[in-house]
């Protein structure tokens, strides 16, 4: 049931982040060999949300983090996704983590969701909480 439940936050995250890019004016990309950033600007055209994305020397993804601007236009964590690999360069974990905004840090506890492959290639996840001390 909690699998589900976190599914189903991520899904929904994915899916407002979507949204609000729709909502709101252009998206621009600045990219490097290993990040790349992605910015959402308003109907003014300030720019309003940001996510960078960091990637190995293989071109695996292994960090997300979305930003939204605040009245100061300070640039405020909101969630981080970490990825890692198995030996065979196949998603083996994701870790999620949100942004404590009173201690302004991220948050102790983590979410991972844990990647296991059967025989034909096939996969399962398994929701896993961490902590991050």
């Amino acid at each position: 049931m909690k699998t589900k439940k976190l599914i189903l936050t991520i899904i929904i995250s994915l899916i407002s982040i979507g949204i609000y890019a729709q909502n709101s004016g252009r998206t621009a990309k600045i990219e490097n060999e290993r990040s790349r950033e992605y910015h959402t600007y308003d109907k003014k055209s300030k720019i309003t949300w940001k996510t960078e994305y960091k990637y190995d020397d293989l071109g695996n993804r292994i960090r997300q983090i979305s930003y939204k601007q605040n009245k100061d236009s300070e640039w405020i964590p909101i969630q981080m996704h970490e990825y890692q690999y198995d030996s065979a360069n196949k998603i083996a974990n994701i870790v999620y983590t949100k942004w404590d905004k009173r201690a302004r840090r991220w948050n102790n506890e983590s979410e991972m969701l844990v990647y296991l492959y059967n025989n034909t290639e096939r996969y399962m996840v398994v929701k896993r909480n961490t902590s991050r001390d």
